[in-house]
């Protein structure tokens, strides 16, 4: 198991800053047109609440419910990551190692997860805002995983970076050419009106 306070190999995101990401996701869900939840906030969200079974069983039936609106869903989510985000001594809970070796992925995951990376990547650039830019080496590093050179070249980008600009940079460029390498797989539907 590792710990808040252990890190493991590769990207690592301190479960309070998960957190207020996950809560900054339900606000643009709520706000920005989106049709349904995006697969990544899903899986983030699932990952997150891990520790906590009843609110994990709590987030599983508001994403996957089909009652209600979906700024109304996003609110509760919004509540439950508010409610172990208030709770210091819930942030301190064990969370499962990750076997990279074993935790692949498919090149359709890998899609979702780079497309969000390119996402969080422009915003933080366009807002010179880089208060997630350990959200974004996860979303890179998982969607890359399918890739072992990218991720290397992308983990060593983000790591030897102090500029969170030219790391995003530089990230951005290694993400768009592995999306040019899968663009052969059939594109999934977007799951924002635009």
């Amino acid at each position: 198991m590792t710990t808040s306070n252990e890190k493991s190999e590769g990207p690592w995101v301190e479960p309070e800053v998960m957190l207020r990401y996950l809560i900054h996701q339900c606000d643009e869900i709520s706000q920005d047109g989106y049709l349904s939840f995006p697969q990544t906030f899903t899986f983030l969200g699932f990952a997150t609440l891990y520790p906590y079974p009843e609110l994990l069983k709590d987030f599983d039936e508001i994403v996957l419910s089909e009652v209600g609106t979906l700024e109304d869903r996003a609110r509760a989510c919004k509540e439950l990551f508010i409610r172990v985000l208030t709770n210091k001594e819930a942030l301190s809970h064990d969370y499962p190692e990750v076997n990279r070796e074993t935790g692949k992925i498919n090149s359709t995951v890998s899609w979702y997860f780079l497309r969000a990376a390119v996402h969080e990547g422009e915003k933080m650039l366009s807002r010179a805002d880089y208060e997630f830019v350990t959200i974004f080496q996860i979303l890179g590093s998982i969607g890359l995983s399918t890739d072992a050179r990218a991720l290397n070249d992308f983990e060593a980008t983000c790591a030897v970076s102090d500029q969170p600009e030219k790391g995003i940079e530089e990230g951005l460029e290694i993400i768009t050419r592995v999306l040019g390498k899968i663009r052969s797989i059939r594109i999934p539907i977007q799951s924002r009106n635009n």
